[in-house]
């Protein structure tokens, strides 16, 4: 993991040192061993340096390179560097990851993120053409902000907003409706490119961003296209082509200099990925690998506990437990964290940070998870195909294997009901149904969402709630595509993906420790996007494949495992337990900028109940929204909107 930025003033002055210190300064945190800029002809670039990525040489960034100019920096980890290597090398050097990527782009120009592989968010100064490039990987693992809107078309870009809104040239304005989306909750994944302040935009996921003095144009450079479904001949034969992808995909995200480590949940996902990584680390003679897990904060046994416990079992692991004795030696930075978020969505973030910490004080630097595992390999609307296609048998047995995994007390009639209806609804008959129900549909949603949440009635109407619930549908739900293959494709480049990623990494930063998710390997996700359905799903069951490959891997407790259970809100529970004093004490303090957000008798029954630390959603999501307004103003004194009545 690194931190990257950079000023670009179109007008050819040199960026302020002062001003690139200010954006420098929050990038420290994400490359802790130090921090070195460039300037250039109306340009300045950042990097804040940890230790290298992949697994080739390294070098101070930014780089340049003598013979055309070019300065680069970027956070880059390769999956294809030995094939870029032999394109790009002279045989006789062995470049770095970062030295690839600008190779690339001296041979192949801005197509060259065509033909580069893994996760990075990297900018080119090109002097020749004064001209700025920057770019995202695919799947959006790595972060990159941009700004926009000041009065001399000067650009700031950053590895985080915060860092963006640092430059006293960038607008600290904030962006009322992303405070909605927050109160809401479900919002959070609307879109791809807003954030909490106006005029600071996410570069979205497979999309490359071009700085000029003409101004600035966004490119989107790759679709996930599904292609054509696998045929092959049996079960094995999918389990063990499935394994060979994904063997690969964590043995390219062991490769680091620094320490690896892996999460380790009671779950299917980050078992699977510790369960291939101590195997090829073994294989290498390398050491057995560190995982982490989260179990019950207080002492208690519950179903996910019990499953991670028996994952730290497995050989060849030194397995860290993160539960009530640790999260007690934790506690003070979680809850220094929790009240210093660098957005409010980051609350929620109480677990993974926990485990980022541990991992850290473990000397390790790299984590691998399986975040995507959910998305990659479950089975959007394969009911409602099995049904349209008539296969109505085995839709009923599906829809009994799912309520026996889910434990679910739903009717299998009404299920299966549900799912025709689902696959009835063509296209033009959704877009019918929406055009004549449309306004009164919107009204009764957004009444429930207010109804459900501490908004404020007033701000939901003014900021157009209504609206951006329908957007939400539009941008982030999987749709009923040509084929299951697209749907599945549809899923994995949604908001919800990139939003969840970002989080994770915004987590991770924090203690600089660099997340990867081998489940978001592009070969993997090409091979997992052309499945049937089968595979996926099978009795009702998701992740069938997974579970067929996991055999003699895992043990049976977890690899077949039936439901989901989460322990994110016993961890922020913990939290709040171990300070209501100080979450009361925001609230207090800043219930005048809470005000207009938050509902007025939300705001009166939490500041005049008692302060006890029970578990209470309200009062943590009204402190940690205050508490994070409290940090933005206390940064930039000109964070601050004008409400209209």
């Amino acid at each position: 993991m690194s931190g990257i930025g950079g000023i670009f003033h179109p007008d050819g002055r040199h960026p302020e040192r002062e001003a690139l210190l200010a954006v420098a300064a929050r990038l420290a945190r994400r490359g802790p061993e130090r921090t070195t800029m460039h300037l250039a002809q109306g340009l300045g670039l950042i990097h804040a340096s940890q230790a290298p990525s992949g697994s080739g040489p390294t070098e101070a960034l930014p780089l340049v390179h003598t013979e055309s100019g070019c300065v680069f920096t970027g956070d880059v980890r390769l999956d294809n560097r030995g094939a870029l290597s032999a394109q790009l090398s002279d045989g006789r050097t062995h470049p770095s990851d970062a030295m690839l990527v600008l190779l690339a782009y001296l041979r192949w120009g801005q197509v060259c993120v065509d033909r580069i592989v893994g996760d990075f968010a990297f900018a080119v100064w090109d002097p020749r053409i004064r001209q700025l490039f920057a770019a995202r990987d695919r799947f959006g693992v790595r972060p990159l902000y941009y700004s926009s809107g000041a009065v001399d078309g000067t650009v700031v870009f950053a590895s985080d907003a915060r860092s963006v809104v640092s430059h006293p040239d960038v607008s600290a304005e904030l962006n009322e409706s992303r405070i909605a989306d927050y109160l809401v909750l479900e919002l959070e994944g609307i879109d791809q490119t807003s954030t909490f302040f106006r005029h600071v935009h996410r570069l979205p996921p497979a999309h490359s961003l071009v700085v000029s003095p003409a101004g600035v144009r966004i490119d989107r450079y790759w679709t996930l296209d599904a292609g054509e479904p696998l045929q092959l001949g049996s079960d094995r034969d999918y389990s063990d082509a499935f394994l060979e992808h994904f063997t690969r995909a964590v043995d390219r995200r062991l490769c680091s200099s620094g320490t690896t480590g892996s999460m380790l949940s009671g779950g299917l996902d980050s078992g699977a990925v510790v369960a291939v990584a101590r195997d090829l680390l073994a294989a290498a003679g390398a050491p057995h690998l560190q995982t982490f897990s989260a179990t019950s904060p207080d002492g208690s046994e519950c179903v996910e506990t019990r499953a991670a416990r028996r994952s730290m079992q497995m050989s060849k692991l030194i397995a860290h437990e993160v539960g009530e004795v640790a999260i007690g030696h934790l506690l003070p930075q979680l809850i220094d964290r929790a009240l210093a978020p660098d957005e409010p969505f980051d609350g929620w973030m109480t677990l993974p940070r926990a485990v980022y910490l541990s991992a850290r004080r473990a000397g390790v630097s790299v984590m691998l998870d399986g975040v995507a595992g959910d998305l990659l390999l479950t089975g959007s609307n394969y009911l409602p195909r099995l049904i349209r296609s008539g296969h109505w048998r085995e839709a009923w047995s599906e829809v009994r294997g799912s309520n026996s995994f889910w434990k679910e007390d739903t009717s299998p009639l009404l299920a299966m009901a549900r799912a025709a209806r689902s696959a009835a609804a063509t296209p033009a008959i959704r877009r019918l149904r929406d055009r004549l129900s449309g306004a009164r549909r919107q009204s009764h949603r957004a009444r429930g969402a207010i109804a459900d949440s501490v908004i404020e009635t007033g701000f939901a109407h003014r900021i157009r709630l209504s609206e951006r619930l329908d957007l939400l549908d539009a941008n982030g739900l999987v749709g009923f595509g040509k084929s299951f293959g697209t749907d599945c494709a549809e899923a994995l480049v949604s908001p919800y993906l990139s939003v969840a990623r970002e989080r994770y990494d915004r987590a991770a930063a924090t203690v600089a420790v660099e997340p990867r998710d081998p489940f978001l390997d592009l070969d993997l996700v090409s091979f997992c996007v052309r499945l049937p359905g089968n595979q996926r799903v099978r009795g009702g069951w998701p992740k069938h494949i997974l579970r067929e490959s996991m055999r003699n891997r895992l043990p049976e407790e977890v690899r077949l495992r039936p439901g989901k259970e989460h322990l994110g809100a016993s961890f922020t529970a913990a939290v709040l337990r171990g300070a209501p004093e100080r979450f009361r004490q925001v609230i207090e303090d800043q219930v005048d900028a809470l005000r207009g957000y938050v509902r007025e008798d939300v705001l009166s029954g939490l500041l005049a109940g008692p302060v006890t630390g029970q578990w209470d959603q309200r009062f943590y999501e009204v402190a940690v929204l205050g508490a994070w307004l409290q940090s933005v103003r206390s940064d930039a004194p000109s964070a601050v909107v004008t409400r209209s009545r």
